[in-house]
């Protein structure tokens, strides 16, 4: 799937993300930090320090703000690309949720709706300002 055909609302997000591939053959089984670009009830955008095959499987925890607990949800790589952040090279992911419990995606769209409504009100506040400044 092309990454810009989404089925899902996303929000732009900067959690902290953990991940673990979950069918590496090395057997590290070490988790590694990511931080996401965005998310939705779907799958999200990571960045990450080293290239993950596509396809791989990979065990996921979101820690979304408001949520005491990590959100825990097995993904799939579907897209990556490589990109110099100065002194070294990161890898845009797309992962795309394959096994997620109803409770961890009703956590997820509480984020992504929260996020929503704090857009629009940023939204309505400039326009609000504009408003007031142009009296129009």
């Amino acid at each position: 799937m092309n990454k810009d055909q989404r089925k899902h609302v996303r929000i732009a997000s900067d959690t902290n993300v953990a991940y673990v591939i979950v069918d590496d053959e090395s057997g590290s089984g070490a988790s590694c930090p990511a931080i996401s670009k965005n998310i939705s009830c779907g799958g999200l955008q990571i960045f990450l320090a080293r290239k993950v095959p596509m396809q791989a499987r990979v065990k996921l925890e979101i820690y979304i703000p408001s949520c005491r607990e990590p959100v825990e949800v097995v993904g799939q790589v579907v897209w990556q690309e490589e990109f110099s952040s100065g002194e070294k090279n990161l890898y845009s992911t797309g992962i795309k949720y394959i096994s997620i419990s109803d409770v961890n995606k009703a956590k997820i769209s509480r984020y992504i709706l929260n996020g929503l409504r704090r857009k629009a009100t940023l939204t309505i506040t400039i326009w609000q300002k504009i408003k007031s400044v142009f009296g129009r």
